[in-house]
């Protein structure tokens, strides 16, 4: 057997299983549909991630799925999953729920833990089968209430430094012997620092409302406070040691160097709320306990804050896992203002690294499977390696046939035109009269005595093909052309026509 006979039959073994591997893609891919392999993979992915992966017992496990349900819940990523319609679509879907709700039935029957085991998409039927990082880490931000709370705080801290100045300004006032003014300038000065107050409060209210952040809001406190200075200039003479006072208070509060200090210090930072995860979680099961007066005095207010649900289900490793996270935000950034922007990235890195594991996983389950359904298709298509070997070797009609079908589909450079190969070429498998009888006469040397092993055979056979199924249709799409290209290497053959003289 010469290597060109080599080649031709390695060709032709691959381009069967390249067939095979197709026919395995398209009953794995309609699997996968149905079953919703990816979708419910991806969801027990992130219920992994917020429990902390690892072992963990099946208290923090339920609590991991609570919370993943309220993410999945969240208008972003349920309007991910856009399922599709149709008669056929829906009877398959009705089809994989009831088989599904059946199982879940059982499982719960078998385990006796009907309250701690869930659905896998709690009351919904389907989920996305794809999540971008930067939609769970808003979603989970929005969810757990991490921006809520920093806004929150943020505002109880701006109210009391408001209060606080206002308090500074009348001290001043309070602090100079009754000035000789008419009733009339009283008047207008007490009606400015009216006009003060009213101003700060609303600067504080558009805060705690999210209509302005922190840093816009001192910037707004400083320009409202300067407007009061220049209105109360009007009633006060020029070198008044009163105006002078109070201009001071503004310079001293608001110049760069004390507002960058004034800022970190009214910003509760992100590695502080997540501290205090813990004790609003106290603070909600001990009301006007310790930690309900902490947990009041930072935010205002105890209730409403973060759904209680939320809460109670925070698993504490997500927590400790974020609160990490956070610290190493702090040390990469120390602006205030970015530190939630970079917190997000953190989180959304931390789930890119986290799916790129659970992809592995599914991709090792997902070979797993694809040896199964290859070994099915082997048995249903009766694809015999050894028998297919045999008949390439022996059968040159069919060899060169399969091999310019190989080559032409391979030369077409689309994996699409492989199907049409079974209806064109006479493949030595299937369950035919003929191809058995051609099996059964090349297994006569597996028999020893009177014991026939041909059936051992044809399952070594089968085994072998279910293996090369499992690699995939890819797979043997670029090994095939490798082959090819090695085939069809070497030196150009000469035309005689060129060695011909002109005719005449």
């Amino acid at each position: 057997m010469n290597l060109p006979q080599v080649l031709d039959i390695a060709i032709g073994l691959l381009f069967i299983y390249l067939i095979l591997s197709l026919l395995a893609s398209e009953i794995q891919e309609l699997l996968a549909t149905i079953v919703q392999w990816r979708a419910k993979h991806l969801k027990k992915s992130i219920e992994s991630l917020l429990v902390g992966g690892g072992e963990s017992g099946d208290t923090e496990l339920a609590k991991a799925r609570i919370i993943a349900n309220e993410l999945y819940n969240d208008p972003l990523i349920n309007t991910l999953n856009q399922e599709a319609r149709g008669p056929i679509v829906s009877w398959f879907r009705k089809l994989a729920k009831f088989w599904g709700d059946l199982w879940f039935k059982m499982y719960c029957w078998m385990q006796q833990k009907n309250a701690r085991k869930q659905r896998i998409f709690g009351n919904k039927n389907s989920g996305p089968s794809y999540i971008q990082a930067e939609t769970f880490a808003t979603t989970l931000f929005k969810t757990i209430g991490i921006q809520k709370l920093l806004q929150k705080a943020s505002g109880v801290s701006l109210e009391k430094f408001s209060k606080e100045l206002i308090e500074d300004i009348k001290s001043i006032f309070n602090s100079f012997p009754e000035p000789d003014f008419s009733d009339e300038i009283k008047s207008h000065l007490s009606r400015e620092l009216n006009l003060l107050e009213i101003g700060f409060n609303s600067i504080v209210q558009d805060l705690k409302n999210n209509k302005a952040t922190l840093n816009t809001s001192l910037s707004r406190l400083e320009s409202t406070l300067n407007i009061y200075l220049d209105n109360v200039r009007y009633f006060l003479p020029e070198n008044s040691e009163l105006l002078r006072k109070i201009r001071s208070l503004s310079i001293q509060t608001f110049n760069s160097t004390n507002k960058a200090v004034l800022l970190r210090s009214l910003q509760r930072s992100v590695t502080e709320v997540l501290e205090d995860y813990k004790i609003l979680k106290k603070a909600l099961a001990e009301p006007n306990g310790e930690s309900y007066i902490k947990i009041q005095e930072i935010y205002g207010s105890v209730k409403d804050l973060v759904d209680e649900k939320v809460i109670n289900n925070l698993p504490d490793s997500l927590v400790e896992t974020l609160a990490v996270i956070a610290k190493r935000t702090q040390i990469k950034i120390e602006d205030i203002d970015k530190e939630l922007q970079q917190f997000q990235k953190e989180i959304e890195t931390w789930f890119d690294r986290s799916m790129d594991r659970a992809s592995g996983v599914y991709k090792r389950n997902a070979k797993g499977v694809a040896i199964l359904i290859g070994m099915l298709v082997a048995a249903a298509t009766n694809a015999d390696t050894l028998h297919i070997v045999s008949r390439l070797s022996k059968d040159s009609a069919l060899r060169n046939t399969i091999t310019e079908r190989a080559i032409r589909t391979r030369q077409g450079d689309d994996i699409n035109q492989v199907k049409q190969a079974l209806e064109n070429v006479s493949l030595p498998i299937g369950w035919s009269s003929t191809n058995l009888q051609q099996q059964a006469a090349g297994s006569k040397e597996w028999r020893i005595n009177k014991w026939s092993f041909s059936y051992l055979k044809r399952l070594f056979g089968w085994i072998l093909s279910a293996i090369a199924i499992a690699m995939g249709a890819p797979f043997w799409f670029d090994i095939l052309g490798k082959l090819i290209n090695v085939r069809n290497a070497g030196p150009k053959p000469i035309s005689h026509t060129q060695d011909r003289p002109p005719e005449s």
